[in-house]
């Protein structure tokens, strides 16, 4: 698929402006994820689409496992940078996770007890992580430079589906969504750039489009809807009409 040495070697001759951008995207990474996790506290519901959640978490950690890769068989600055920059955002999936368990029974399981609900999650990480490693096995992308696009294009596809079944924007926010722009186009204006042509294939150029175009549609959206919803503490939990009381007919 692409030659890591040769991507070395690109990243050494175009150290500054890549270091810029892709620094760049991923500050805005760690802002969208802060901004999420605040969201989800004030709205009471979770920000991220679950499997967004679980996919991402399966692959940071697997990178972050694969730590003799970075510094002992490559050992490039380059790599090592990648293997530091996860970190933080381990740690904020983490952290959604476990705040996830309480948003997740308030709106999905009340009727569950929290253990079950952990143990749900739990579930959904383990899965996701058999089926990452699957992927990871199947297809060359040593680096985990491909896999990263996969990541950030995940979020637009299961975020509609998020915003449609909710239909509301509790839990989201614009600038949420402008943060994970920043993210999509400074990785992508990286990959495309300098890491060689195996990120000049219209499909990779196909995933970009469907990041930013998606990114752009929901950012609108969810700022209309959040204008919508006025101070945003509607609950996304309507009530069930309680059905009317029959009347008795008197009989005669």
């Amino acid at each position: 698929m692409y030659n890591p040495e040769l991507v070395f070697g690109v990243v050494d001759a175009n150290a500054l402006p890549i270091l810029v951008l892709a620094g760049a995207a991923m500050v805005a990474n760690y802002v969208w994820f802060f901004l999420a996790f605040r969201a989800a506290n004030r709205d009471g519901v979770y920000s991220i689409p679950l499997i967004c959640t679980f996919y991402w978490f399966a692959h940071d950690v697997s990178l972050l496992a694969r730590y003799e890769l970075w510094f002992d068989h490559y050992g490039h600055w380059f790599m090592m940078l990648w293997w530091v920059a996860f970190i933080p955002a381990v740690l904020f999936e983490l952290a959604f996770l476990v705040q996830a368990v309480r948003l997740v029974r308030a709106e999905l399981f009340p009727d569950w007890s929290r253990a079950a609900v952990g143990g749900l999650l739990a579930a959904g990480v383990l899965t996701a992580g058999v089926v990452w490693e699957g992927v990871k096995y199947i297809f060359a992308d040593d680096l985990y430079l491909l896999g990263f696009g996969l990541t950030i294009v995940s979020y637009p596809v299961f975020g509609v589906g998020l915003l449609l079944r909710r239909g509301s924007a509790l839990g989201q926010t614009p600038g949420m969504w402008i943060a994970y722009l920043v993210t999509a186009v400074g990785y992508f204006a990286v990959s495309a750039g300098w890491f060689g042509p195996a990120f000049h294939a219209w499909q990779w150029f196909g995933l970009a489009a469907l990041s930013v175009l998606g990114g752009v549609a929901m950012t609108f959206a969810v700022h209309r809807l959040r204008r919508d919803l006025g101070t945003g503490t509607r609950s996304p939990h309507p009530q069930r009409p309680t059905p009317p009381t029959a009347t008795p007919v008197p009989r005669g």
